[in-house]
């Protein structure tokens, strides 16, 4: 029963953490190149365990190991960034989930079963690259990606990257993003007169006036898992990005997020429903070690 209440009350911080990021992602829902996080839970068996576990008690798999839920019988590994199910789990052989709150504390007989030996489940996450709509605007400063390369910005922390195209001219004719970073070519950065004319090729080439001056550095980004958010629409990757030869740009076009309004809000709601059934379990399990308590006292 103590190991109940710890396993609901663990889930309460991830539960949290969770809706911060579906938050955060929904408040940038109309911001141009954002990438929405995206995020899983999992848990780690108690060092310990049984390796296997009897046909009986509905469980399967290692003792060591991550596993979608731990709650009596659920089975199922959630990859990162993936499908929002691994939050509830799924239900086989002895015992309930408790209604799919993270924890899956109730239904369980006490601290006895190798499933309640899970410790509080874990929160990972990961940056979604998976492009965004692109919207036509006609400006010759607003450029789009398609491929998976991003615009290399030259900033105080160094190159960092971005899909927000929505650029404009510095009063000292810098290319900049919105946020005032210059954008790189491969000659460095771009500067360009008021009264000059700005055009860019498909592979990302600069024409002023006509005349070549450099081609934009567009760069992918190898390992998703790598990346995180920078702010003002920056991303930075812990792996080297690599020059990208197969993306192409398109002038006069900006890229939305990949945020879709109706799902975030859809998940934050079913998030909002698993806190409250580990609170609920939390609550049933207090009064239940009470009138424990009371009992043997008396």
């Amino acid at each position: 029963m103590i190991r109940g209440l710890m396993i609901s009350a663990g889930a309460l911080s991830p539960l949290t953490r969770a809706q911060e990021i579906l938050a955060n992602n929904l408040a940038n829902v109309n911001t141009s190149g954002f990438k929405e996080d995206r995020f899983a839970f999992h848990r780690e068996l108690e060092a310990g365990t049984a390796a296997a576990v009897s046909p009986a008690t509905g469980t399967s798999g290692a003792a060591s190991g991550k596993v979608g839920s731990a709650a009596s019988g659920t089975a199922g590994s959630a990859a990162v960034g993936g499908a929002r199910s691994a939050v509830a789990g799924t239900t086989s052989g002895g015992g309930s989930s408790g209604g799919g709150n993270v924890g899956g504390s109730s239904g369980g007989s006490g601290g006895s079963s190798p499933a309640a030996a899970a410790l509080a489940p874990q929160l990972a996450g990961k940056v979604d690259l998976a492009p965004g709509s692109f919207e036509t605007t006609g400006s010759p400063l607003h450029l789009a990606i398609s491929g998976p390369a991003f615009f290399a910005v030259q900033t105080p922390e160094g190159e960092l990257y971005t899909r927000d195209g929505s650029f404009q001219r510095a009063t000292d004719g810098t290319v900049t993003t919105r946020s005032g970073y210059p954008v790189l070519t491969d000659g460095g950065t771009l500067t360009v007169s008021a009264s000059s004319t700005l055009s860019f090729g498909a592979d990302g080439t600069a024409y002023v006036d006509g005349a070549a001056r450099g081609k934009l550095k567009l760069m992918a980004l190898p390992d998703a898992g790598q990346v995180t958010h920078a702010g003002s629409g920056l991303v930075r990757s812990a792996q080297p990005a690599q020059a990208d030869a197969t993306s192409r740009v398109v002038q006069g076009s900006v890229e939305g997020a990949n945020v879709d309004a109706v799902t975030t809000m859809v998940q934050m709601t079913e998030l909002l429903h698993d806190y409250q059934a580990n609170q609920q379990a939390i609550l049933t399990q207090d009064g239940s070690l009470g009138q424990l308590i009371q009992w043997a006292s008396s």
